[in-house]
């Protein structure tokens, strides 16, 4: 009789693995007009006071020049601005760029997600900002490459890992601190 039970609670178990499966979150931002009249959430989908985070425009920027472009231009108009990630990792509200009038601006690294360069001598990769840690280490392992340490979740984008410094210590050396593996 126990090895029925057994058996049975196993099958369950194995078609419960079979069946479950992971995926990312959905966009973080959305727009009711093309690339305007958006709305910001974070990879869970709701900030922990539950506000709306609305802003007037999102940008998509693919070069570091377009990139300079948007910064400058939205200066240039004294217009508040946030980067977002592709997930927006942060729990807090902080990549609103907020405000009563909702006229902010929210600059996705979504398509600044490339390796730009790959010194076999050194062991040295160079990424843009916006490149999540999954796709970073799959680039670094392709060419034999990789991090001592590296965080849990690989869905944070470098730009974001390295602007927070939370990922990682280094208590002992160099440690698991991402950043220290930096140059």
């Amino acid at each position: 009789m126990a090895a029925t039970h057994i058996a049975l609670f196993a099958s369950g178990l194995a078609v419960l693995l079979l069946l479950v499966q992971g995926s990312p979150p959905g966009p973080v931002v959305q727009c009711q007009s093309r690339n305007t009249n958006c709305t910001v959430t974070n990879g869970y989908g709701a900030f922990p006071d539950r506000s709306t985070c609305r802003v007037a425009a999102v940008v998509y920027p693919s070069t570091e020049q377009e990139l300079l472009f948007v910064v400058s231009d939205a200066t240039a108009k004294q217009q508040h601005m946030k980067a977002v990630t592709v997930y927006s990792h942060s729990i807090p509200k902080l990549s609103c760029p907020g405000g009563p009038s909702c006229q902010g601006l929210v600059i996705s690294t979504q398509r600044l997600n490339r390796s730009v360069s790959v010194d076999m001598t050194t062991s040295r990769m160079t990424f843009e900002a916006g490149i999540t840690f999954r796709a970073l280490l799959d680039a670094a392992a392709a060419r034999g490459l990789a991090l001592p340490h590296s965080p849990y979740w690989q869905g944070v984008t470098l730009g974001g890992l390295l602007s927070t410094g939370s990922h990682g210590s280094s208590l002992f050396g160099k440690g698991s601190a991402v950043h220290k593996y930096m140059w």
